[in-house]
């Protein structure tokens, strides 16, 4: 179910509705943290969704949020050495 919030929030960013990606993300992250996947590929999620709301945060011209979703993105890949 998480994969397809997922594929969603992908389909609801190229459709220009930022915000409902946002959204969709946010619960596909819930899912995610609530789920009894490892903590390993719980955190490779997280780096995927960190990577697309940097994204829409780049489309909503938001260039402070797209910093801050890409450094987490980083503290997350040394933690997890990928």
């Amino acid at each position: 179910m998480a994969a397809d919030c997922g594929i969603k929030g992908a389909i609801l960013l190229e459709m220009g509705k930022y915000n409902d990606a946002l959204t969709t993300y946010d619960k596909s992250e819930q899912l995610i943290t609530s789920s009894d996947l490892s903590q390993t590929v719980k955190e490779n999620i997280q780096l995927t969704l960190r990577i697309q709301r940097a994204v829409v945060a780049l489309e909503k011209k938001d260039l402070k949020k797209a910093k801050v979703e890409t450094e987490d993105y980083l503290k997350i890949a040394e933690r997890i050495k990928i």
